[in-house]
């Protein structure tokens, strides 16, 4: 499920001023961590593993319109 938020507003110059929302905090990866701490539109979020744990998915997440781009990776032990 998806959800866009748009804030409008009109200045009194009658110009129109569009701001996108920010996104959640995308948690971390179970045994890893999640690098970055601001979710605003266009901010990007980086994740790692810890020990010698591998990271499976997008070491990175860019906020757009309210959704990070990445799904959550995850941490596999090595085998």
């Amino acid at each position: 499920m998806h959800f866009y938020i748009y804030i409008i507003l009109f200045s009194y110059s009658n110009s129109l001023l569009c701001f996108t929302a920010s996104c959640p905090d995308p948690g971390h990866p179970e045994n890893g961590k999640t690098i970055g701490s601001v979710f605003d539109h266009n901010s990007v979020v980086e994740f790692e593993c810890l020990g010698d744990r591998l990271l499976h998915g997008s070491s990175q997440a860019k906020c757009s319109n309210g959704q990070w781009d990445q799904v959550l990776p995850t941490c596999r032990g090595t085998y």
